[in-house]
C-alpha cells in the first residue's frame, strides 16, 4: 500500500466514524495507528469526547479541537466526510486495512532501529507488542455471567494433575492461571514437572532451563516405564524392564509434547516459544523449568525486578494464551536452618512478586531428606498455601525414587529397586 492509498484510506475512516460515531468505539483504532498527524489528533479528540459523553460530528469535533489546540480543522474533517459518503458501510473493512498497515509500518520502524541499535531483546518486546489480537476483552456483566455458567454447566474439570487428592483440591490446573512449584534442590521439582505433564493428556509445552531435551525424554521414559532411572541411563536393565521401556516409548513418540532446552532463557524467548507452539500445535498447558533461571529483559535492574518482570510475563502469557502455566520455583537456603524444615511461600528466592502474581503456590517437601529415621519414607507433601480460587491444604503422594514417580499413595504401585536390573 502507497502512501497516498494509506492517506486515503485515512480519510475515508475517519470520514465514516463523523457520519456514523458508533465505529468509534466498535473499529478497534489508536490514534498512532493514523500516519497523517492532523487525523491522529482528530481520532485521540473523538475518542475523549466518546469517552465524556459528548455528541460526536463534523462540527463539535471541529470545536473541540479548536479549542483544544487554537487551530482550525474544519478544512480537513470536511475532506474526509466528502471521501466517505460514497460508501460509509465500507467504514470497518477499511479500518482492518488501516490496522495491519499500522502494523507493517511499525515493524519496519523496529527493524530500523534494530538496525542501528544492535538490541535485539527490545526488538522483540516492541514486536511482540504489535502481534495479532486474538481475544475480546470488554464484556458486559452479563455476557461474563453467561459465560460463567457456561463454564459451569460443561463440567470442565480443569487439565488433570494426575494426583486425584490434588486435583480435588485446585480442580485440575485451569485455563488463564499461574501455578508456582517451589521446593529446595533435590526434592523432585523437575521430576514433579514431569511427571505432572505426563499426565495431562492434552497437548503440551515444556520449558527447561536447566535439563537437556534428551534428560528430559531420559526421565520421561523411566516415569511412564515405572523402570529404574539410573539402570536405563547406564544400560543395566532386565529384558522385562526393556520391554517395558519399549512400550513407553512408543507412547511417548506419540504425544503432543514439545521441549524447549535454552540454558537460560528470556521471558522474550519463552513468550515466543509458547505463542509459536500455541498457534501451531495449540498447546493446552506450558510447564517452566524454574523461574530463577529465566532472564529478564535487562540485566542491570535489580534482581528482585528481573524476577517480578519474569513471573508478570508467564502470568500474562496465560492470560493471553488462555491457558494455564505451571512454574517451578527455588527456595532460600535459609529454610535449612529452621525446626521444621517445611518451606512456606515466604520462602520462595525473591517471593514477593511470586506471591502477588501467582494465582496458586504450592511447596514440595520431603521429610525423608533431612530425617533418616522418619516415618515418611517415600512420602512426599504438596503444601497448597495460595489458591486463588479454593481452599488450601496438604496433600500427602507417594514418591518412588527409582523411577522418579509421584503417585497416588492408594494407587498399587511397583516399586523397581537395582534388583530389577540385569
Amino acid at each position: 500500500m502507497n502512501k497516498k492509498q494509506t492517506l486515503k484510506i485515512e480519510h475515508r475512516v475517519i470520514g465514516g466514524m463523523l457520519i456514523d460515531s458508533t465505529f468509534i468505539s466498535t473499529i478497534p483504532l489508536k490514534p498512532d495507528d493514523f500516519e497523517l498527524m492532523t487525523l491522529r489528533e482528530t481520532h485521540a479528540a473523538m475518542l475523549e469526547m466518546v469517552a465524556q459523553g459528548k455528541t460526536v460530528d463534523l462540527v463539535t469535533v471541529a470545536e473541540h479541537l479548536e479549542k483544544k489546540t487554537g487551530k482550525g480543522y474544519l478544512s480537513v474533517l470536511e475532506r474526509a466526510y466528502e471521501s466517505a459518503v460514497i460508501g460509509v458501510s465500507n467504514t470497518p473493512a477499511l479500518g482492518d486495512a488501516l490496522r495491519i498497515h499500522s502494523k507493517q509500518r511499525t515493524a519496519r520502524d523496529i527493524g530500523q532501529q534494530l538496525a542501528e541499535s544492535g538490541d535485539i531483546d527490545s526488538a522483540m518486546r516492541a514486536l511482540m507488542g504489535i502481534g495479532p489480537e486474538s481475544h475480546q476483552y470488554s464484556y458486559t456483566l452479563g455476557e461474563a455471567t453467561r459465560n460463567f455458567y457456561e463454564e459451569v454447566e460443561c463440567g470442565d474439570r480443569g487439565i488433570t494433575t494426575g494426583l486425584s487428592d490434588l486435583d480435588r483440591l485446585l480442580g485440575g490446573f485451569r485455563n488463564g492461571d499461574l501455578y508456582i512449584f517451589g521446593a529446595r534442590p533435590s526434592m523432585g521439582k523437575t521430576a514433579l514437572a514431569i511427571n505432572l505433564s505426563l499426565k495431562a493428556d492434552v497437548p503440551c509445552g515444556f520449558i527447561s532451563s536447566e535439563q537437556s531435551h534428551v534428560q528430559i525424554a531420559g526421565r520421561a521414559a523411566a516415569i511412564l516405564s515405572q523402570t529404574n532411572a539410573w539402570g536405563l541411563r547406564n544400560r543395566v536393565l532386565s529384558e522385562r524392564s526393556w520391554s517395558r521401556i519399549a512400550e513407553a516409548t512408543s507412547r511417548l513418540n506419540e504425544m503432543s509434547y514439545y521441549i524447549f532446552d535454552q540454558a537460560a532463557p528470556s521471558i522474550i524467548d519463552i513468550v515466543r516459544r509458547a505463542r509459536a507452539w500455541k498457534h501451531k500445535h495449540d498447546i493446552r498447558i506450558l510447564y517452566v523449568d524454574y523461574i530463577q533461571r529465566l532472564r529478564a529483559s535487562s540485566k542491570v535492574i535489580p534482581r528482585h525486578e528481573q524476577v517480578a518482570e519474569v513471573v508478570m510475563g508467564l502470568k500474562e502469557l496465560a492470560r493471553d494464551l488462555d491457558i494455564p502455566v505451571v512454574a517451578l520455583a527455588q527456595v532460600n537456603r535459609s529454610v535449612e536452618h529452621k525446626d521444621d524444615k517445611r518451606p512456606s511461600m515466604g520462602d520462595l528466592k525473591d517471593s514477593g512478586s511470586i506471591e502477588q502474581e501467582a494465582d496458586v503456590i504450592t511447596m514440595l517437601y520431603r521429610d525423608e531428606v533431612y530425617n533418616a529415621n522418619t516415618q515418611d519414607i517415600g512420602i512426599a507433601e504438596l503444601n497448597v498455601e495460595k489458591n486463588r480460587h479454593g481452599p488450601t491444604g496438604r496433600v500427602q503422594v507417594a514418591w518412588i525414587a527409582e523411577s522418579m514417580r509421584f503417585e497416588d499413595i492408594q494407587s498399587p504401585y511397583e516399586c523397581k529397586d537395582e534388583r530389577d536390573t540385569a
